[in-house]
């Protein structure tokens, strides 16, 4: 390194959890860009300057060139990347790939510079928010208060599904919005943000892609239904897109509403004396008992109920929905008492049985366990696995509703799919049968009526405190998500009708909140307390339970339950997920190897 050059450390997109050294001839400011060789080979990579100095005691390679003059990414962005890493655990590397505007960039040129933004890492947040159970109206009240704010511009409307931004874009140029939507390719998003600069539109609708465009100063950020599971994209290690918007929001200086169908724990703390708006969902819920055969059998999920309402919604010309989580034909472990499916403890999904090694297995990840001997939610010991999934469901429903168009869907639906599917229910009555991948056909089509065949098994969760929550905002997505909702009627089908989180369904989610809440503070579960779930194989235990030992004793964590595949940690008031990741990540961890780690925080 010759006594002219500088250590800097530049952050490339990816997996990087620290920026890496650089040598550079040149002063280069925090938050440019600059072209660099990365990993073995010479070819160029876009990194970002992190820091203007380093100490690196090596060789180091040396930044080819500066790419614009000055920062290329807003200060509230650049904060993020920290941010992220030091409270949820999220590589820096992970968080620039959402964060860095790459559509400002052709090739190795820069064509647009960000404005700058006011920047304050201590103020406080400037938080509304919009309760409504049905989307079109919560949207427009949300966006309307974000216009109320003195001084406002224009708004940036996210939204949790790409389905659902076309519909309120629509509903916002009907009622007078110089309204664009968040193009998908580079060269369209530039254009966009031309006409945002310029001032000639004031509301841009967009999904996950739009989170992070750098707005001028007096832009507002409306966002939809902040307790979606649709803001927690699917990578590792999991993370909510509404944890970076609401940060963002705060240190940026900009007003943000949330819009809330069923508010999530932390929202619900901010709004619990709030009116709950228009529910009145009562009388279009009705609970139907499962019941297994006199031999111990699985229930059948094709009722005598489910058959005669569908017929009566498809009689009057309407479609309708039948949702079960379960592919094929084979179904998942469940407990025979409470109806609980054993989940996958790294990404959430049903477990499948393998009767020649006595164990466990997650389709999705792979993730493999011995069958426990107990229930995890109500302590049964009996099991039964399940032989009822979708193809068995759907070959039934063809049988018994005769001349009905029925349509199985298994996984996630693509735009062509989408557009078939509502073109035959423009054409008449229209059943499918599929998982809840199938949710967003209610944002294009009429669905009269929503059936989940199985849903004590919607109560289930990674994280094991929260199940009813997700049921709960399940049923809340069910009865009022998409196109005209007031006349849908919901179906579920229960082994236990009427008891636990189901007694509330169709009620509003008040006094729900009110029972969860009070028994979430009293053994200190989130909101009120941060969980994380190590991974960890049989050989690993070991050492990791002499590390979450000596962390209990330095006060990072305050308990440990261990189970099967790893352990479940209770982390302390005032610790941060990096204090414990430092120390069983890679340099810490015995093993050498970085493991999986889930974070519970709402």
């Amino acid at each position: 390194m010759g006594l002219s050059d500088r250590q800097i450390g530049v952050l490339f997109p990816g997996p990087w959890r620290r920026p890496l050294s650089y040598t550079c001839r040149v002063d280069v400011p925090v938050g440019s860009v600059v072209l660099a060789p990365l990993g073995r080979t010479s070819r160029p990579r876009l990194g970002l300057v992190m820091e203007s100095e380093g100490d690196h005691p090596g060789p180091v390679k040396e930044v080819w060139r500066v790419v614009g003059d000055g920062p290329s990414i807003p200060m509230d962005l650049m904060h993020l990347i920290g941010w992220a890493w030091r409270w949820l655990g999220v590589p820096m590397g992970r968080t620039l790939d959402l964060v860095l505007p790459r559509w400002l960039f052709k090739g190795e040129e820069r064509l647009m510079s960000p404005p700058e933004c006011t920047f304050d890492a201590d103020r406080g947040p400037r938080m509304d928010h919009a309760l409504a159970p049905c989307d079109a109206d919560r949207f427009m009240e949300g966006v309307h208060r974000c216009l109320a704010v003195p001084g406002c511009k224009g708004v940036l409307a996210l939204l949790p599904e790409r389905t659902m931004v076309r519909p309120r874009l629509e509903d916002a140029l009907s009622a007078g919005f110089k309204a664009l939507e968040w193009p998908r390719t580079p060269a369209g998003q530039r254009r966009a943000y031309s006409r945002l600069l310029s001032g000639e539109v004031d509301l841009v609708v967009g999904c996950h892609g739009a989170a992070f465009v750098p707005l001028p100063p007096g832009w507002t950020v409306y966002m939809d239904d902040e307790s979606s599971e649709s803001w927690r994209p699917v990578s590792y290690p999991t993370f909510s897109i509404r944890a970076l918007v609401v940060e963002r929001c705060r240190v940026g200086g900009l007003h943000l509403v949330l819009g809330s169908r069923f508010p999530s724990s932390r929202v619900y703390l901010r709004v619990k004396g709030a009116a709950e708006g228009s529910v009145g969902a009562i009388e279009r819920v009705s609970q139907v008992r499962l019941q297994g055969g006199s031999d111990g059998s699985p229930p059948g999920y094709v009722t005598a109920p489910l058959i005669r309402r569908t017929r009566q919604v498809m009689a009057k010309g309407a479609s309708a929905i039948w949702i079960l989580d379960r592919k094929g034909y084979v179904g998942a472990i469940t407990c025979s008492d409470c109806g609980a499916e054993f989940r996958c403890v790294r990404c959430g999904s049903p477990m499948r049985s393998d009767l020649i090694s006595s164990q466990m297995a997650c389709p999705a990840c792979g993730f493999r366990a011995k069958i426990l001997d107990r229930c995890p939610r109500c302590g049964g010991a009996f099991f039964q696995v399940g032989r009822v999934g979708l193809q068995a469901v759907f070959q039934e429903a063809q049988g018994v509703l005769k001349g009905a168009r029925v349509r199985l869907v298994e996984g996630p639906l693509s735009d062509p799919e989408l557009r078939d599917l509502v073109g035959l229910s423009r054409e008449g009555p229209l059943l499918v049968v599929g998982t809840r991948a199938v949710m967003p056909l209610c944002d294009l089509m009429e669905v009269r009526m929503m059936a989940w065949l199985d849903v004590d098994g919607e109560a289930a969760s990674v994280a094991g405190y929260d199940g009813d929550a997700r049921a709960m905002g399940l049923v809340y997505e069910s009865l009022w998500r998409g196109v005209d909702p007031q006349p849908r009627w919901l179906m579920l089908q229960t082994r236990s009708p009427n008891s636990g989180w189901r007694r509330y369904a169709g009620q509003g989610w008040r006094r729900f909140w009110e029972v969860e809440m009070a028994e979430r503070a009293r053994m200190g579960l989130p909101p009120f307390g941060c969980m994380v779930r190590i991974g960890a194989s049989q050989e690993q235990m070991g050492e990791l339970r002499s590390v979450l030992e000596s962390l209990e004793e330095r006060g990072i964590i305050s308990g440990v339950v261990e189970e099967d595949g790893g352990a479940l940690v209770h982390l302390s008031e005032r610790s941060r997920v990096r204090d414990l990741i430092d120390v069983i990540g890679a340099n810490g961890h015995p093993t050498g190897e970085f493991p999986w780690v889930v974070v519970f925080s709402d």
